[in-house]
């Protein structure tokens, strides 16, 4: 059974088995089996899409979300990775790990590409999110929420954002929805403005050593 979700159709509430979420004609995301713990939120507001995560319980809890069959992944650790799905060194490094949204990740999201579509998917509370990895001929990935008792706030929310299928393209994304999120950041031309010696920065070269410290 499948869900989509269009603008005539802003909120909807599912419970999580069996289920499939469906985007502009993708499928992005389908419930694990047997995963009764929470119930999910779908809200497309802005041009993005809002997946929220409720847990049905008060006590500690955890639900997960498997992420649909996708040709290639970005996945931002160290100065960031983009591989094939099939690629079976990833999949051998990968399979049967779990990765902390907070601590693995140098930024809060993944993303992953369907031919000339790439789908981000920002981690609004990663402190509550984590990525388990599985397969054997395809890498999978399943997103994991998870709930103590004693959080004030019982839900997990990711955005996902439509782009082209480029590293440019998923960068761009990200920064537009870091800005959105915080009025607070400015780029080098806005900095230059009250602090000069800031414009000497534009077109620096900025090298990169390698077992060097120099």
């Amino acid at each position: 059974m499948q869900t989509a979700c269009h603008s005539s159709l802003p909120v909807s509430r599912h419970d999580l088995p069996t289920r499939s979420f469906t985007w502009r004609g993708d499928t992005l995301f389908t419930a694990e089996t047997g995963n009764k713990a929470a119930r999910i939120r779908l809200k497309e507001q802005n041009g993005a899409l809002q997946l929220t995560l409720s847990p049905t319980t008060s006590a500690d809890t955890s639900c997960s979300i498997m992420l649909s069959d996708a040709d290639s992944l970005y996945l931002p650790v160290g100065e960031g990775k983009l591989f094939s799905t099939q690629d079976t060194l990833w999949i051998h490094h990968l399979s049967g790990e779990s990765y902390s949204a907070i601590a693995d990740l140098s930024m809060p999201f993944i993303a992953f590409s369907r031919g000339l579509h790439a789908y981000v998917v920002v981690f609004d509370h990663p402190c509550r999110t984590c990525i388990r990895w599985s397969g054997n001929r395809r890498l999978r990935l399943s997103i994991k929420s998870e709930f103590v008792s004693l959080d004030s706030v019982r839900q997990n929310q990711m955005t996902i954002y439509a782009t082209t299928n480029s590293p440019v393209a998923v960068a761009r994304t990200y920064q537009a929805h870091i800005f959105k999120q915080d009025k607070h950041i400015r780029t080098l031309v806005q900095q230059a403005e009250t602090h000069p010696n800031v414009a000497r920065l534009f077109g620096a070269p900025h090298f990169y050593l390698w077992d060097t410290s120099r």
